[in-house]
């Protein structure tokens, strides 16, 4: 398994030179198999990762424990040079870390804006849900990573592309500032590649690490 990162270009919104993230001494094991031996891995704000390794490498280990989907056995986080104990994937979300997997976290039969609000909906007078304000929310988000999708569709009809925009859309929505990306481009045509690319740049000038597996 290897790390790589390249620079997004100019106009990168990079506020401090204190990494995102910092994966220091990972061990993991399952019965019979070492699935990460001390591994460290540094996420810098405003740069595009690429986390590469054949199948087995630990990769998707890696990111689960990222994800707070598992545990590490051994190690240290750091959010911004702050150590973190990430056991659930709300303490990863609430810590600013979103991993995109390949099979999309979204509740089908729900609008795209009620997607990206599922933790926490805005409320308005005596508590009731504001729903006009979830919907110029989720717009302003589009607006942000410069892509259009339609807050109040049902997210089932959505092609996978446009769903990983509301996956995205939700981690601009909880201030990430990191976002993992699980082989996005798999069920992808190359032009929804291309756009994805595109969006993608657009988070590293927003100065979010983005790690792209």
């Amino acid at each position: 398994m290897s790390v790589d990162f390249f620079h997004p270009g100019e106009g990168a919104a990079i506020d401090t030179n204190v990494p995102a993230l910092e994966l220091r001494g990972i061990d993991k094991r399952f019965p019979g198999v070492v699935a990460l031996d001390n591994v460290d891995f540094t996420l810098e704000p405003g740069k595009i990762h690429a986390l590469m390794g054949e199948n087995g490498a630990g990769k998707s280990t890696l990111i689960k424990i990222m994800a707070g989907v598992y545990g590490k056995d051994a190690g240290t986080i750091r959010m911004r040079g702050r150590e973190v104990d990430i056991k659930s994937p709300r303490d990863s979300l609430k810590e600013g870390i979103k991993v995109v997997f390949q099979e999309i976290a979204l509740i089908s039969e729900f609008t795209v804006a009620e997607n990206i609000f599922l933790e926490g909906y805005p409320t308005g007078k005596g508590g009731s849900i504001d729903w006009k304000k979830i919907r110029a929310d989720s717009a302003a988000l589009f607006d942000r990573i410069g892509f259009n999708v339609d807050p109040a569709a049902r997210t089932g009809s959505l092609p996978v592309s446009q769903q990983q925009m509301v996956e995205i859309a939700r981690a601009l929505a909880h201030e990430a500032r990191v976002v993992v990306m699980d082989e996005p481009t798999s069920s992808l045509t190359p032009n929804e590649v291309s756009l994805l690319f595109t969006v993608i740049r657009r988070l590293a000038a927003l100065g979010i690490a983005v790690v792209y597996v």
